[in-house]
């Protein structure tokens, strides 16, 4: 026989929803729980919800520069170099 618990997690898993566990500052803990009511309530605002915080989370500048974020310093420095040849000489 399933418990209560067991119940509510399976009628939860056939509606599509996953538990998920966050840690945040306490002064962060209410305002977490309404953003996940508003996007499990599946109504239309939480499209809204859902479309506002993935702007807001979107990554800024271009990919080179998100890719170059990720290396050490010395070798972005390195790919971004000038070469120090200054071509043929030339007389005027």
């Amino acid at each position: 026989m399933k418990t209560p618990l067991k119940k509510l997690r399976a009628h939860q898993k056939q509606q599509g929803l996953v538990r998920v566990e966050v840690v945040a500052r306490a002064g962060d803990a209410a305002l977490l729980r309404e953003v996940a009511s508003e996007l499990r309530s599946g109504q239309r605002r939480a499209s809204e919800v859902r479309a506002l915080l993935r702007r807001a989370l979107r990554p800024t500048g271009s990919l080179l520069e998100l890719l170059a974020m990720e290396l050490p310093d010395e070798v972005v420095d390195r790919a971004l170099a000038r070469p120090k040849d200054r071509g043929r000489e030339v007389e005027l």
